[in-house]
Parts: structure tokens; C-alpha cells; sequence
């Protein structure tokens, strides 16, 4: 049955029964292929998705066997879809590094594959500013120094990561009397935009002669060598363009970090590749994650995944990469903080969103009788739940759903800590599981995973 333990930022792998319906489940988990055993860092093929995004209508997998493609949250790509570019484009903040076993380049009758939370930009000075692209740290050694801290106009090093040293105007070149000194000797001035032309120390001075615009910014050390106030972002530094990067895996990853064997929880473990299509699923997943401060409890059922594959060389590309399945109610009600546009609200969770707020009717859903909304996929077979909200918010606040039914007709009123859509039966399981069906559509590149598992 559904399990209801929280291995903390960890994925569970489950099995959901189809309770006394006598027709097939389609989204109960298929058995385990015989082949390789999945080993976390030892697959025969390493990739990382390079590009991400939410299908387009029409883009998909059939979830329940009625003969059509399901993606309801098709709608909001476009709300979504550009910020999750941003992500990877410029801060690459989302990193979703991926392995195969059992696949050299040929068909395989049985190839599974592993799913893990990459890292990719660090804070190793500890300082809370972290080395993404988009506003990054760019002396990650150095806790004085970060995005947003206070620019010394004497000290000759940008201290606030604009690119430029001693500049009383962020985002200007400096025009104090030291502007026009070279003291690093590196032929570059601060008002020539040298970002570090000290000469204080031995230590300082090796560092200063190696940055100044036109230099070559060294992949992983954190620290901004051609001074346009970001580290590490040379494209040979790119992990998304099939560069010779290394990745960290974290601890999200795997069911107990600490212990041996790692155990990766994202796994497709009944997997084919036939004419270079590899094809998986169906299967079901509980991931917890931290997001917005909290853990966030995932809930896809039915997760299918396929992608054509590419060999060269003992490096694999994957193209046209799907993965699909059912965003249960329960994962809807934990994701809050979206504030999309001014569709979503900050105080509403997704669930709010699509079930009493603007959401539902840019997607679309069918309601019952009464006019409540309604999920497109009925997982656990009881007939489709609904949700709505029945007392008008305070003034200020958004509406939320206060009141969910279940397929077999069980109503539940939300209670100030206790929303309904997180209600649990009697043997301790999350009532509410049916949702919304989605397909992500992604590509992915070789990479080279660090055998070890960062803390994240």
C-alpha cells in the first residue's frame, strides 16, 4: 500500500494497489527486469538534462488507458517554462544528472535507469551567495566579498561582485585618484575594469595578476578571473553543453546517505531500449525535497519515462526526452511560494491555485454537480475527488481550498493546521491521490558524476 514514511530530503519508491477494482492498474508498477544490478556511479552511461520544460498539449503519455495523450498542466508552460529556462540558462540552479545500466551503445532488452538532485554551484565561503550565473559570488573564498556586500572605494577588489573594483556607482567603472594605477602589474587599471589589482600580500598579488578582463575563467575554483562579476562561467564551464564537468550528487538522492549501499530512489527499474528509444514505466514515486523552506512531500504516480538515445565514442545524448505521470493532490497542497504572474498567489498553494483560484479555469477542469473542481486522473479507482473553497477568505488573502471530497464521498473540511488535502485513512495513508496529469520534456548530455554525495 501507499507508505507514509519520510525519509527527509530522500525519494521513497512505492506500489499503490487498485484496492477491489477487478480491471488492471495502470498505474501499478511494473516488476524489475533482470540485468545489471543498479549501482549509484557505476552505470554504463552518466548524462545530465541539459534543457527542461513542461509538454506542449498533445505531448505525453496515455496514463489511464483511455486511448488519449494526458497533460493537463499543458496550459501553464507558459507560465512556468521561462523561468525554469532561466534556471538552466542562467543560474543553473536546476541540475538533474541521470545514469543507465545496461545500455553500451546497443538494444537492450533490460536498462534501468537512475534519476538524481545534481549540484552544481557551491558556497564554500559560507556566506549564503552561491556561484550561479546569473548573480553569483565571485570570490567564493572569501565571505567579505559577495553579491550585495558594501564596496571598499580603497582596497582595490570588487567587493560586491558588479565587476568593477573601488567604484563609488555599482555597475560603473571607478574614477578615484588610484583608478589609473597598475599595481598587480598585470597591465590593466581599475578603470580598464580590473576587478582585483591588489598588491598587499604575496597571496593577493598571484591572485590579482590572474584577473582582469580577457582572462580565462577557471571551471570550479569560484572565483571571477575575467571580471565580469561572475565565476566560473566560461562556456567550457557550461554543464549543460557537454563539456568535460564534474557534478556532485546529494544527499536528496538516496534513501540513507550515510549508509552502504547507496540506494538511488529515483529509479526505472523494468526499462528496454529498442531502436535507440529507451522506454520505462509505469511506476510510482514519493519524493521528499526541501523547497521554500520545508520539506515537500512529491507524489507522481504512474511515472513513465522514454528518450532516444545517441551513442558515440562510450558517451551517450539522449533527444527527445518524456517523462509523465500524476501530480497527486497531496504534493498540490505543499507547494506554495509560487506567486506566478499574479495567477498564483504567495499565500496560496498550487492546490489553492488550480481548485479555487485562477488556475482551474486556464486548465480547463471538469467539475461535479455542485460546481467544485475536479482532477483529470483517478488513481486510486473511487471515482474523482473534488475540491473547493466554502468560507469567503479574510480581506487580503487569497482563496484556498477548505473542503475536499473524496471519490467515496467522505468530505473533509480543512482545519487552521491541518489542510484537508493532506487528510490520511485509517491505515494512515493520504486520501486524497487523485491530480493532474504532466509530461516535462527534456534533452540531455554526458557528464562525469563524483563518486560521493555532497550535503545540499
Amino acid at each position: 500500500m501507499r507508505g507514509t514514511t519520510s525519509f527527509g530530503a530522500a525519494l521513497l519508491v512505492a506500489v499503490s494497489f487498485w484496492g477491489c477494482n477487478t480491471k488492471p492498474n495502470p498505474f501499478k508498477p511494473k516488476p524489475e527486469c533482470v540485468g545489471k544490478a543498479l549501482t549509484p556511479f557505476q552505470g554504463d552511461r552518466q548524462m545530465v538534462i541539459s534543457s527542461l520544460a513542461i509538454a506542449d498539449p498533445g505531448e505525453g503519455f496515455d496514463l489511464d488507458g483511455d486511448g488519449n495523450v494526458d497533460n493537463k498542466l499543458a496550459a501553464i508552460g507558459a507560465l512556468a517554462n521561462p523561468q525554469i529556462m532561466t534556471s538552466f540558462s542562467k543560474g543553473h540552479d536546476i541540475v538533474i544528472p541521470l545514469e543507465l545500466f545496461g545500455y553500451t551503445g546497443a538494444d537492450s532488452a533490460c536498462t534501468k535507469a537512475s534519476f538524481y538532485i545534481g549540484s552544481f554551484n557551491k558556497d564554500d565561503d559560507g556566506d549564503g551567495k552561491n556561484t550561479n550565473w546569473s548573480n553569483g559570488d565571485c570570490m567564493d573564498h572569501d565571505p567579505t566579498i559577495h553579491p550585495g556586500a558594501v564596496e571598499d572605494p580603497t582596497n582595490h577588489v570588487d567587493d560586491d561582485c558588479d565587476g568593477f573594483a573601488d567604484n563609488d556607482t555599482k555597475g560603473s567603472k571607478p574614477t578615484g585618484a588610484d583608478a589609473n594605477d597598475d599595481l598587480d602589474g598585470d597591465g590593466y587599471t581599475l578603470a580598464m575594469g580590473d576587478c582585483d589589482d591588489r598588491a598587499d600580500t604575496p597571496e593577493h598579488l598571484a591572485l590579482a595578476k590572474s584577473r582582469h578582463p580577457g582572462a580565462k575563467d577557471i571551471c570550479g575554483d569560484g572565483i571571477d578571473q575575467d571580471c565580469d562579476g561572475i565565476p566560473d562561467n566560461d562556456p567550457s564551464c557550461n554543464p549543460f553543453a557537454q563539456n568535460d564537468v564534474m557534478l556532485d550528487v546529494t544527499q536528496q538522492s538516496f534513501a540513507n546517505p550515510m549508509a552502504m549501499p547507496l540506494v538511488p530512489l529515483i529509479a526505472f527499474k523494468d526499462g528496454a531500449v529498442k531502436k535507440a528509444l529507451f522506454g520505462a514505466g509505469p511506476d510510482l514515486f514519493q519524493v521528499n525535497i526541501p523547497l521554500q523552506g520545508s520539506d515537500i512531500g512529491i507524489e507522481l504516480s504512474g511515472a513513465h519515462v522514454e528518450m532516444t538515445l545517441a551513442d558515440a565514442g562510450g558517451l551517450t545524448n539522449a533527444s527527445g526526452g518524456m517523462l509523465g505521470g500524476v501530480l497527486e493532490a497531496v504534493t498540490l497542497a505543499q507547494i506554495t511560494g509560487i506567486n506566478a504572474g499574479g495567477v498564483i498567489s504567495k499565500d496560496q498553494s498550487l492546490l489553492d491555485a488550480i481548485f479555487a483560484g485562477a488556475v482551474g479555469s486556464i486548465l480547463g477542469l471538469n467539475a461535479d454537480k455542485a460546481g467544485h473542481y475536479q482532477p483529470d486522473i483517478d488513481v486510486d479507482g473511487d471515482g474523482l475527488e473534488s475540491f473547493w473553497n466554502e468560507t469567503p477568505p479574510p480581506p487580503g488573502m487569497s482563496i484556498h481550498v477548505d473542503s475536499c471530497q473524496d471519490g467515496d464521498g467522505t468530505i473533509i473540511h480543512s482545519t487552521p493546521n491541518a489542510p484537508c488535502a493532506l487528510a490520511k485513512d485509517a491505515k494512515g495513508n493520504y486520501r486524497f491521490v487523485d491530480g493532474l496529469s504532466m509530461a516535462i520534456k527534456f534533452n540531455a548530455v554526458p557528464v562525469k558524476l563524483t563518486g560521493m554525495v555532497v550535503a545540499k
